[in-house]
């Protein structure tokens, strides 16, 4: 009797709509220099083409899978799960595009670091002819610490370790809003290490990743709900004028006041004390980041003139050795030039 081989890798693919770039997306995949996979691609009911281009390829490691009705990304993440055999599951998007040695390159450093059940890369985004590249911390605690505010990992570029997951019965939260792998990684930090390649193994087509006005705000609100639930973890929590500074600091939106300033102050020692308190996340590493974040509140507030320098140099989160010199220069001459 023959036995059916297990592929190490299942690559999940959701796809709703995504005739424009599916091609790309595609392609990118089977041409990876990696080949021991299967490639999961889970039709959430499409309307378009999409089925179409699918099925317009014969590569035997394809399986397309079907929703009946339209589910949503962690819904079709779940049941590509449900359904793969590989010992790691990739992500992947519609409208991305893998470089070809993306796979080979993961699934050597999963197999060399036994602790690492998230494995994620540097990303290139581009959108309407511009590009960037997206950076994220490489080491665990980093990542973790990072989390703090945001995923410290390219949702689309990660490779998870299958029994890590299954074990501890971590799957997507189905009812939220694209922030679905925030919450996962929120959930699975206490059961696994994190890790980033600090290579560019995926590009990030960044255009297509504009919802309407309605979803960023759904965006948003269950975002704010996640970064609630890691306070209490460190067991503050917080007035609804306290979740305001909070989403503030980290969407960059700065009232120029001193009152504003002294609270965005207070409020960052409090989580810095509730950190030392509970050890919740890596010293110093926690800390240098909300030196850093209150760097930038002071830096984008500089029209307030002399205040804002004289408020960042009091305050204990204050790091000279984290800022770089030219970085000082530039917040001086801005308190020093309102109007700049």
């Amino acid at each position: 009797m023959n036995k059916v081989r297990t592929p190490r890798v299942s690559v999940l693919m959701p796809v709703y709509n995504g005739e424009s770039f599916l091609r790309e997306a595609i392609e990118s995949i089977l041409a990876q220099t990696f080949i021991d996979f299967e490639f999961l691609i889970i039709n959430d009911a499409s309307t378009d083409r999409s089925i179409e281009i699918i099925e317009s390829y014969h590569d035997h490691r394809i399986c397309l899978l079907h929703n009946e009705n339209n589910l949503g990304i962690g819904a079709s993440l779940n049941k590509g799960i449900k359904y793969a055999r590989g010992e790691y599951f990739a992500r992947m998007d519609c409208d991305d595009i893998s470089m070809p040695n993306r796979l080979f390159k993961q699934v050597a450093f999963m197999d060399n670091h036994p602790e690492v059940g998230v494995c994620g890369t540097w990303t290139k985004a581009f959108s309407n002819g511009d590009e960037w590249i997206n950076k994220y911390p490489i080491d665990s605690e980093s990542i973790k610490c990072r989390m703090f505010y945001n995923p410290g990992v390219a949702h689309p570029s990660v490779m998870l370790r299958k029994d890590m997951f299954v074990v501890n019965e971590l799957y997507y939260g189905e009812s939220w809003i694209h922030v679905e792998d925030f919450d996962l990684w929120v959930r699975a930090k206490n059961h696994m290490q994190f890790a980033n390649i600090p290579e560019i193994l995926l590009h990030y087509r960044g255009s297509q990743r504009q919802v309407s006005r309605i979803d960023n705000e759904g965006q948003r609100g269950d975002a704010a709900k996640i970064r609630e639930r890691l306070l209490i973890e460190l067991g503050i929590y917080p007035s609804d004028e306290e979740k305001d500074i909070h989403e503030s600091i980290i969407a960059y939106n700065f009232k120029e006041t001193k009152d504003y300033l002294e609270k965005v102050n207070a409020w960052l020692l409090k989580i810095k004390d509730a950190n030392l308190n509970k050890k919740k996340y890596a010293e110093p590493i926690f800390s240098n980041q909300l030196s850093n974040s209150w760097f930038i509140a002071c830096y984008w507030t500089a029209r307030l003139g002399n205040n804002t320098w004289n408020i960042l140099r009091k305050s204990p989160l204050y790091n000279r050795n984290q800022i770089t010199s030219i970085d000082k220069i530039k917040h001086f001459l801005k308190c020093k030039v309102k109007f700049w």
